[in-house]
Order: C-alpha cells, then sequence, then structure tokens
C-alpha cells in the first residue's frame, strides 16, 4: 500500500493506492493519521481510487482509524472507493459505521 498526503484547508486527504492487506503499511498509515491529528487536522478523508484490493485486515485498519479519528472529535470520511472494495465493506456491514462518498470533493463538503 502507497499513501500520498495532501491538505486541502483544515482537511486532510491520504490518497491510498496498491493493496491493502494489514502488516506493517497499516501501522505506517495509522501512525499518519495520529501525527495529522495531533498537529490539529480532525478532519479526514481516505481516497480509494486506486485501491486494487482490500482484505479483512484492511476493514480491521479502517476501524480502528475511524475509532482513533472519533476519539479525538475528528471526522473521518472515505471516497472514490472501486467497487470490489465497496463490496467487501457491504458484506461486512459496515457502510453503516463508515461514511462514504462518490468523489473526494463530495467528501470535503461533507464536513
Amino acid at each position: 500500500m502507497k499513501v500520498k498526503t495532501e491538505i486541502k484547508g483544515d482537511a486532510v486527504i491520504f490518497h491510498l493506492s496498491g493493496k491493502i492487506m494489514g502488516g506493517e503499511d497499516s501501522t505506517r498509515f495509522h501512525g499518519q493519521i495520529h501525527e495529522q491529528i495531533d498537529a490539529g487536522k480532525k478532519k479526514i478523508v481516505i481516497a480509494m481510487g486506486e485501491v486494487e484490493w482490500m482484505n479483512s485486515s484492511g476493514i480491521g485498519m479502517l476501524i480502528s482509524i475511524l475509532t482513533t479519528v472519533k476519539n479525538d472529535k475528528g471526522e473521518l470520511r472515505i471516497a472514490n472507493t472501486p467497487k470490489k472494495v465497496q463490496n467487501l465493506i457491504n458484506i461486512v456491514q459496515i457502510e453503516r459505521i463508515l461514511k462514504s462518498y462518490d468523489t473526494v470533493e463530495d467528501a470535503l463538503n461533507s464536513f
């Protein structure tokens, strides 16, 4: 998994690409989330348009990040989720707790 960070106003957009499979990549990404929250950025968008695949560990990572963000009084959105990843999110029924938007702009406008 690769991560590119973009700051837009008072929000942070994390552009993910590749496979989200947990492990070291997820730990590193979670650290990046913490860094932004510690810097005062409470509006987080995870752009998933370039994600090729995500397994159950990736789902766990998203839930863990959501918990981290909410515990620090922040808000998390996911955007541009590929159909195969969205299907996995629907199967495990976490679409009720993860706010998902078609585009990054839509996610940003929702804050």
